[in-house]
């Protein structure tokens, strides 16, 4: 057969090449009729309401935010509760687009339910009836416990540990229907099977929490994250928004703020919310015992967190730093050996630096000079230890949003002996292992790690270099050791005056270093602020004060002697005067908003000649044009609108001039053709 073929080949060149030609065609015409989709909304029947209004939402909120009722109480009142308040919301139609506080189950019966029928119900029984069927299932359940209970690790968030619960119930209920049927068929029906299939698929069509004390509703308002963002910035808009009248005084929102680093807090808060600090707890008379809290020193049963400084005069700071992490992580690997799982917070090193530079650079030496020198660490008495490429990760601002929160799941995975061993004998089978759940050998972190980072099992940590602010530093180390004891190195560049000032004074500083925190300046109303942060807070005023401006093509109704903006002038250049204490400062606040005033009033009566409208947000419809322009590379206009707390600027580069003022710089040296000239 195959000389036949190859005969055939040679003979009839030109024929297979023919065939080849229309084998591609027919290929490249029925390709085209494939479409690939990468949304589950796209595979819902599109005619439904349901679908339509689902699609709606998608388009017109792609950021929209959220807003939660959390209503706790017994279960028998939880689900009257929510549907007498739901009616109630959904009113505010001004405000909240859709609540949702139960699931659609006709729908997802309809969509989502694969048993609904009797011949279904028929079908199923003989499945049902198999012998082999009791065993099947209760394999499957005790794998399930297994991995959902008895493995502790991977329930690593509430989320993860919820999601757990409440599916091992449904899958309970679902066995013990189906034992019944098993046992009486005949008392079997197309609505007992419906149900519990329903349950097993759908669980409780409320949003209830796993112990049936909580009820989540969740309100999606009428304007999207972005423009939260703003209000958000302008505390000044926050604050009077949130503000009300009773029997003629003004009552304001509490505001609490907890940190552990802060200096000057009165000035600051006055400065930046207007409002006196009390402190709570109280100190008390003791202030290791306010009966809140107590002060504890260290001991064997709360270790704390333990400092060691490394100074290596002559070596450079990267070599120094090769060594400590390969002598760190060797340690940790003896550790682990010799004890087993206690020995896991050591497991994981957390490297903090203060500049993406030194990360970068610190990242390829720990995949070259510190995986080799790990390999050999036997011979100086440690262990070796092997890293693989998924052992090392990042937590920089490189990282998409998205990647986050996987990196952040990865750092609650523990080292077991018995997760080491599973992986060896899937790769001795040839098999890959779920490196979604694989822990992280090296975690190389900027500034990062020191905001949101609660990770416990977390407790060793190398820094790179002393940090600019002592508040910096003591956020930073503070990931580590929070349940088990905690040891930071640091190491200091020798080349460095403020490193070696550290170094020499390392044991007092961490004695005080809370006395160390260096006092942060806070100017709401300085000339750079109101030129970054002005416009928002003069639109999320006007716009949220009320229905009149609120909603988004309403940006070209704007009357100058509304009373809406006319109280919106009036609070904003109010409080820069009362945080101040400058009048001065309170008009030249209300000169600028009226400048801001007089653009957006021109820019609205320009757009209705050209038979457009002026939005707060532009849209694809070509006549809804912005108001609002988002911050960019480009000149900031009048009501260009920072849309995230986290706006970087973009970097510059500096050019150092060491002539001085007062000299002139020296003649730029003559071209060759022009020096031939001249002579």
């Amino acid at each position: 057969l195959l000389s036949g073929i190859a005969n055939a080949v040679v003979k009839k060149t030109g024929l297979l090449t023919l065939l080849v030609v229309a084998v591609t065609l027919v290929a490249a015409v029925l390709s085209e009729q494939l479409e690939l989709t990468m949304h589950f909304r796209n595979l819902m029947p599109q005619d439904h309401p349901m679908v339509q209004e689902f699609n709606k939402i998608i388009d017109d909120y792609e950021t929209a935010s959220m807003i939660i009722v959390a209503a706790i109480g017994p279960d028998s009142l939880l689900r009257p509760f929510a549907a007498e308040l739901a009616p109630k919301l959904k009113g505010l139609t001004q405000y909240l687009k859709r609540v949702d506080y139960r699931l659609e189950k006709e729908f997802y019966e309809n969509h989502g339910l694969m048993l609904q029928k009797t011949s279904d119900l028929k079908k199923s029984r003989e499945i049902y009836g198999d012998g082999r069927l009791l065993p099947l299932l209760t394999h499957l359940n005790n794998s399930f416990e297994r991995v959902y209970v008895a493995d502790e690790s991977s329930l690593s968030t509430r989320e993860k540990e919820n999601n757990a619960v409440r599916f091992l119930d449904n899958i309970q209920y679902w066995l013990e229907s189906m034992q019944r049927y098993l046992i009486q068929p005949e008392a079997g029906s197309p609505e007992k099977a419906r149900l519990a299939v329903e349950r097993l698929l759908i669980g409780d069509e409320y949003f209830v929490s796993p112990d049936r004390r909580m009820l989540m509703m969740f309100a999606q308002p009428t304007f999207s994250i972005n423009e939260i963002d703003r209000v958000i910035a302008a505390e000044t808009a926050v604050d009077s928004l949130a503000s009300w009248q009773v029997n003629g005084q003004t009552v304001r929102p509490k505001v609490i703020a907890s940190t552990a680093t802060i200096r000057r807090a009165q000035e600051q808060v006055h400065a930046l919310f207007l409002r006196q600090v009390n402190i709570f707890p109280p100190p008390g008379l003791d202030v290791e015992d306010n009966f809140f809290a107590r002060q504890r020193p260290p001991s064997e049963e709360f270790p704390g967190r333990r400092y060691l400084g490394i100074c290596a005069p002559g070596l450079r700071l990267k070599t120094t730093m090769i060594r400590v992490y390969v002598a760190v992580l060797a340690a940790a690997q003896v550790l682990f050996e010799n004890y087993g799982q206690a020995a896991d917070p050591y497991m994981t090193l957390v490297g903090y630096f203060n500049a993406m530079r030194d990360l970068g650079g610190m990242r390829r030496v720990v995949d070259d000079a510190v995986r080799t020198r790990l390999q050999q660490m036997k011979k100086r008495g440690l262990a070796n230890r092997y890293l693989q490429h998924w052992g090392v990760e990042e937590l920089t601002s490189r990282k998409s949003a998205t990647d986050i929160p996987q990196t952040l799941d990865r750092l609650e995975a523990p080292f077991t002996p018995q997760a080491k061993a599973e992986r060896r004998q899937k790769a001795g089978r040839g098999q890959k292992s779920d490196f979604s759940r694989v822990p992280i050998d090296v975690l190389l972190a900027t500034n990062m790690i020191s905001v949101g980072v609660d990770v416990k099992r977390l407790g060793l940590m190398v820094v790179s270099s002393q940090p600019k602010t002592t508040a910096e530093y003591i956020q930073a180390t503070s990931r580590v050791g929070r349940s088990k004891p905690g040891l930071v190195f640091t190491v200091f560049n020798w080349a460095r005056p403020r490193d070696l000032s550290h170094y020499e004074r390392f044991e007092h500083y961490h004695a005080t270093f809370y006395q160390q925190v260096e006092a942060l300046s806070v100017t709401p109303f300085s000339a750079r602020a109101l030129d970054r942060g002005l416009a928002a807070l003069l639109v999320s005023q006007v716009r949220l004060a009320g229905a009149d401006f609120n909603e988004n093509g309403s940006a070209g109704l704007l009357v100058r002697d509304h009373p809406t903006v006319s109280a919106a002038l009036k609070t904003i250049s109010r409080r820069a005067e009362r945080v101040s204490g400058q009048t001065d400062l309170g008009q030249s606040v209300k000169q600028a908003l009226e400048q801001k005033l007089d653009v957006w009033l021109h820019d609205a009566a320009q757009k209705r000649k050209t038979g457009a409208q002026l939005g707060y947000r532009g849209k694809q419809d070509g006549i809804t044009l912005p108001l609002l322009e988002p911050p960019g590379l480009g000149h900031w206009n009048r009501f260009t609108c920072l849309n995230s707390l986290r706006n970087v600027e973009p970097g510059v580069n500096l050019v150092f001039n060491d002539y001085g003022m007062d000299r002139e710089p020296e003649p730029e040296p003559k071209a060759a053709d022009e020096a031939e000239e001249t002579k």
